[in-house]
């Protein structure tokens, strides 16, 4: 938290400038000190109703004292605004985290109330979170239904998964999103990739398709450096995968662009990042879980007692002499 602050803090600074340098030196001493309290106060006690009005009393005292509170105006309604809020929208966290580096190593998602005048002000959510408490935030604070509210933005703290950020970007329905974290934080390594690269190919936006997508990436096969339909071609027929085989003698006759194209009229697949990408499943086979409308139950404390208790049913459970756990 403290390397976020000093870096927001930075960035107001260097748009502070006046033609006198005792001026813009007097500014940049003023506008730090008043951050720095704001800071201090906010680690302390976290955001309080009237933290935001005890910063500009803070800000404009400073400046008084300084005699520069005139020059000090042209800066406040957009730059120490702004840089403020960033700073009070780090502390306005749910859940509340004790860790004040969370939001290095959290996936996150920024939401605002439609009626929120002001744009630079918005709330964080770390999801997955139970969804009963989720609720109850969120009806507290005028964000209940996806027309109280808007997603401003989805963070992905593993820079390996970025792309997925950019997949959930339309998302606006606050509970379903949550859902889709939990559903997403359930898959292995492997199927995470295969989700947002099938995601990608497929152009699944719909929040209720990409939830489904997470219990339906079994028949998701994928074939790396593929990036053409030339090449796609060649490797249906080197590993027999066409529709009928070919004598060594003809190969080197072949259309191999001409064979992808005519796979590709019957297989539901696409060369997408130097890959080909290919559901086998037929879409009327798809497990739905979801149908737009009821969320299925879950509760992350379930989850895990349940992974505590198969980790002490494996400690009890010994081989031979204590040797091999069975």
């Amino acid at each position: 938290m403290r390397e976020y602050f000093e870096a927001q803090k930075k960035l107001l600074l260097e748009q502070v400038s006046d033609q006198n340098p005792e001026t813009e030196r007097t500014l940049k001493e003023a506008f730090g000190k008043a951050l720095d309290s704001a800071f201090e106060v906010l680690e302390k006690n976290g955001v309080q109703p009237d933290s935001e009005e005890r910063f500009w009393q803070r800000l404009s005292r400073m400046l008084s004292e300084r005699g520069c509170l005139r020059h000090g105006y042209q800066y406040f309604e957009n730059v120490a605004d702004k840089a403020y809020l960033a700073l009070e929208n780090q502390f306005r966290c749910w859940p509340p985290q004790e860790d004040m580096e969370w939001a290095k190593n959290t996936d996150y998602v920024q939401v605002q109330r439609w009626d929120e005048r002001n744009r630079h002000k918005y709330f964080t959510l770390i999801l997955p979170a139970e969804p009963q408490e989720l609720r109850e935030f969120l009806r507290e604070n005028g964000l209940g239904s996806p027309q109280e509210c808007r997603v401003l933005d989805v963070h992905i703290a593993d820079s390996g998964r970025k792309e997925l950020a950019d997949i959930l970007f339309d998302w606006q329905d606050i509970m379903a999103l949550n859902y889709f974290f939990y559903r997403y934080g359930q898959l292995s390594e492997e199927e995470k990739k295969h989700f947002v690269l099938a995601a990608d190919a497929q152009n699944i936006v719909a929040e209720k398709d990409l939830i489904n997508l997470t219990a339906n990436l079994d028949g998701i096969c994928i074939e790396d450096d593929i990036r053409s339909e030339e090449e796609l071609g060649k490797f249906l027929v080197e590993n027999r995968l066409c529709y009928f085989a070919f004598d060594d003698d003809t190969l080197l006759f072949l259309d191999y662009k001409k064979i992808a194209e005519n796979y590709l009229e019957h297989a539901n697949g696409r060369i997408c990042r130097g890959m080909y990408i290919e559901d086998t499943v037929p879409q009327e086979e798809h497990i739905e879980i979801y149908d737009g409308v009821n969320l299925p139950d879950f509760t992350l404390k379930q989850d895990q007692e349940l992974e505590e208790s198969c980790e002490e049913s494996q400690e009890e459970i010994q081989g031979f002499g204590g040797g091999m756990v069975l």
